[in-house]
């Protein structure tokens, strides 16, 4: 079976030291409502997005794969991320064109940051030293 390898930390420097999330320049931003009812659309990503900042007010489902919906019990969603209310987190989206969103039991809405990565912001000296 091959193995896909992603870049294990989208937020580190050239020496693998983690890069706080105030250093990050941002790209767009999203704001998406959602249901628990299924989405009928995807909603299109900028072009080159790869690294997102993402928070929602009520716990949700993002597929970047398919179109969301809460799975049957003991089922494995492939590019899919579970996103517990009010919590922010970091995530790649490297090869994604879209997504689309739905609430594990309410309806809310899902803010989503598209920011650069560190080494866009970096100076020429640090890029050179990897």
């Amino acid at each position: 079976m091959a193995v896909t390898t992603r870049r294990r930390y989208p937020l580190s420097s050239v020496e693998g030291r983690a890069i706080p999330t105030d250093v990050l320049g941002p790209e767009a931003y999203i704001q998406k409502s959602f249901t628990t009812t299924p989405p009928v659309a995807v909603t299109a990503l900028p072009t080159g997005s790869i690294v997102a900042e993402i928070r929602a007010d009520q716990d949700c489902l993002i597929s970047f794969a398919a179109l969301a919906t809460v799975p049957a019990d003991a089922t494995a969603l492939s590019d899919a991320y579970f996103l517990f209310a009010g919590t922010t987190r970091i995530i790649e989206i490297t090869d994604a064109a879209n997504f689309s969103v739905v609430g594990n039991s309410a309806a809310g809405t899902l803010r989503m940051n598209i920011v650069r990565k560190y080494a866009a912001l970096a100076i020429e000296a640090q890029i050179a030293r990897g």
